[in-house]
């Protein structure tokens, strides 16, 4: 029997608990919801809440706040705990011991290392998922006994209700959707806690008209080799701070969390437009705080603990020193060479609140990066252990058109909940991954998730294969298209050796999965055939950079069309529509470009 996270102190005994539809319950002075729960997890048609001689039984116990004791003999069922949320962890381990109408006895004893065990999901990228997969995202992280979730906002992914003239793409959350889903999160107890961007990643609001006087740099910018649109608040303009003000009491009013994810990350520009002279005369990181100060006094307005991301502050001890003790600062990272470690460190010793921020790691590469997904979690709990951490946010990105599906997530979010709740343990993943989506699959999407080892030199972004989506994209933006994207292209070939050995890993978890039929399947099979495409265009790409080739991308550009009617399907089964125009966007992109190199210049793109 597999348990994730593997608890504390576990005792298996000889005796069998049978289950029937009728068990009874005696649940003393808990919350009566927990028999709801109970009785779906358990499979059970009917539980009253008490009974002279009961199956099972919740006694009242003085342990710790998430702490629960289960015990199971051949006559009944014993979870102790001193909160409801004792029970429900209780429960949720009971669930995971079921084998048919049977639980082999036991006696466990099981409480959480970190406090705060969450998963962030991008909505803002295309990808706005359905209230429906939104819930089963939250059943999924109860099961699991995640207990904070956020949904990352940038750009236009909420229903503002005084910015209604930005949602004319019907591509947001719903502001009812959120407090539905908030009211199941919370009887799950889970946390959700709104989460709004307000200085970096405001593209979206500084393409518009009205709000592009607001930018650090009116023109945009240029970063890793390419040029960008704004994406940066001027934080010397009060214009900013009304704008963002605005956006935060959009959402601040309306939800229970004591939390508030401000995120203030990545303000690229900062520095080096409007405020170039007020950094100059002190600091980027002191106009980032000045900047700061008036919109986390609004969140304390509010009662909630602002959260902000650490990247700006993280290498300046001084700035951390200025930033107020009940500000929590997440610290981020998702390759596997980021120092977690020196990091918590140094907000230990500066007495600051924090948590820290590893990632699935599946965004920008199709299929995931196993090992910087599994290095970043197993880094950043250690640490956060070590030196008195508030707890883990597992993001989950959606670069570039969030073109990986779902069950790419699962590897990090199962390895996510075992390293946070006790010691990280690899053989989780496998072990509940197969019991969700069948053994065949969760081979493909473990292999899938390593392919970038065969790449070539270690990258901490992306991936080679993917590169060739990406700057087909950046390449859009420049005056000489084909130039641009061949000259990035040729610092991305990988060896023909390599190509073979992707090529063939990826036909042979293909025809591994081929008799299956789940919505999983048909999730990875489309994703392999884009890795396949991605294969042949990179030796294709070789012949026109080296032989000047042309007139050999028509077989690739049939499958990336194909492709792209599968990605419609398995995009509505999970996301509301609107976002598929934007996320194929990337794919459409790619077959332009390569309709160009081949000298036609006739795709349109939507």
């Amino acid at each position: 029997m597999h348990i994730v996270p593997i608890p504390k102190r576990w005792e298996e005994r000889n005796d069998i608990f049978l289950l029937t539809d009728h068990l009874t319950c005696d649940i003393g002075s808990f919350d009566e919801n927990l028999i709801k729960i109970l009785a779906k997890d358990l499979k059970l048609k009917y539980i009253p809440m008490k009974n002279e001689k009961p199956d099972i039984i919740f006694i009242k116990s003085r342990l710790k706040n998430e702490e629960y004791t289960l015990e199971i003999n051949s006559k009944e069922i014993i979870i102790k705990a001193s909160t409801d949320k004792g029970i429900f962890y209780g429960i949720k381990t009971l669930k995971q011991l079921v084998e048919k109408n049977k639980i082999k006895g036991c006696y466990i004893e099981d409480s959480p290392d970190l406090d705060v065990r969450g998963f962030m999901i991008d909505i803002s990228r295309s990808k706005v998922p359905t209230i429906k997969t939104l819930k089963e995202m939250v059943e999924l992280l109860s099961d699991l006994k995640y207990n904070h979730l956020e949904l990352y906002v940038e750009g236009f992914s909420y229903e503002y209700q005084s910015f209604k003239e930005v949602l004319d793409d019907n591509n947001y959350i719903r502001l009812s959707e959120y407090l539905e889903l908030e009211k199941y999160a919370n009887e799950r107890f889970i946390d959700l806690v709104p989460n709004q961007n307000g200085f970096g990643h405001m593209a979206d609001w500084l393409a518009r008209k009205e709000y592009k006087k607001l930018a650090e740099c009116e023109n945009g910018f240029t970063i890793w080799g390419c040029h960008r649109p704004s994406s940066t608040l001027d934080p010397t303009n009060k214009g900013s701070h009304k704008l963002v003000k605005r956006m935060y009491e959009d959402m601040l009013p309306h939800f229970k969390s004591k939390y508030f994810n401000m995120n203030f990350d990545e303000p690229y520009e900062l520095g080096y437009g409007k405020s170039k002279e007020k950094c100059d005369e002190s600091s980027k990181e002191d106009v980032y705080i000045e900047y700061l100060m008036p919109l986390y006094k609004l969140v304390k307005k509010y009662q909630k603990t602002p959260m902000i991301w650490a990247d700006v502050i993280i290498n300046n001890h001084s700035a951390i020193e200025k930033i107020p003790n009940d500000l929590i600062v997440i610290d981020w990272g998702y390759h596997k060479k980021y120092d977690f470690d020196t990091h918590a460190k140094i907000l230990n010793e500066k007495k600051k609140k924090f948590m820290m921020a590893p990632g699935t790691v599946t965004w920008s590469s199709i299929s995931g990066r196993y090992d910087d997904m599994i290095e970043t979690i197993k880094n950043s709990c250690n640490a956060l252990k070590k030196y008195q951490g508030l707890g883990m946010l597992l993001t989950d990105w959606g670069d570039i058109g969030h073109l990986q599906y779902l069950p790419f997530s699962y590897p990090g979010i199962i390895y996510g909940a075992q390293s946070s709740w006790s010691d990280p343990n690899e053989e989780v993943i496998k072990k509940y991954l197969d019991k969700m989506v069948g053994s065949e699959i969760s081979n493909a999407i473990i292999e899938l998730s390593k392919y970038t080892r065969l790449e070539g030199e270690y990258r901490d972004y992306g991936s080679r294969l993917f590169s060739l989506i990406l700057w087909s994209e950046h390449s859009m933006r420049q005056e000489n298209q084909v130039e641009f994207f061949l000259s990035k292209i040729k610092s991305n070939l990988i060896t023909d050796e390599n190509l073979d050995k992707l090529e063939k890993i990826f036909k042979d978890n293909l025809n591994l999965i081929r008799p299956i039929e789940s919505i999983e399947k048909a999730e990875v099979e489309n994703s392999i055939n884009l890795l396949l495409t991605l294969v042949d265009i990179q030796k294709n790409m070789k012949k026109v950079i080296n032989e000047d080739q042309k007139n050999i991308f028509d077989k690739d550009i049939l499958i990336l069309e194909a492709y792209l009617k599968q990605h419609y399907e398995m995009w509505k089964f999970r996301n509301i529509e609107p976002g598929y125009i934007p996320s194929s966007n990337r794919i459409k992109w790619l077959i332009k470009i390569l309709k160009e190199i081949d000298g036609r210049r006739t795709y349109e793109i939507n």
